[in-house]
């Protein structure tokens, strides 16, 4: 398993952003060879991206620090990406941060990643 940490700058927030990545790798007991890795871990056509985001007072480490989402990740052969986005709500604030913004515009359509969303609850607010 290969664990990423990450600052990227957002134009949305005008700030560094800490994103966290794991990624499968083979492991000690795998045969390597160039089709087995083509195969297994999709380095032509991607690997299966779950973004995964934290719930309150939590921040990019939250899933790796209170799950085996590592673990779970390598043995599907998924990436794993988690972000921080402090007490938000995944919302854009009124004359503060435009972390919906981020989430849905900037940060998952980078064309760096495509996949699945999911998330601890946080609620669900509306305007």
């Amino acid at each position: 398993m290969a664990f990423l940490t990450c600052c990227l700058y957002s134009h949305t927030l005008y700030s560094n952003i800490t994103v966290n990545v794991c990624l499968p790798t083979p492991s000690s007991g795998d045969q390597v060879n160039f089709d087995t890795l083509k195969r297994d871990y999709g380095y032509e056509q991607g690997l299966p991206v779950v973004y995964l985001l934290h719930g309150m007072y939590g921040d990019a480490n939250s899933w790796t620090r209170f799950s085996s989402i590592d673990r779970y990740a390598q043995d599907r052969k998924i990436a794993v990406v988690t972000c921080s986005a402090g007490n938000s709500f995944y919302q854009d604030m009124p004359g503060g941060l435009q972390w919906a913004t981020f989430f849905t515009k900037e940060h998952l359509y980078r064309g760096l990643f495509h996949g699945r969303l999911r998330g601890l609850a946080f609620g669900l607010h509306r305007s």
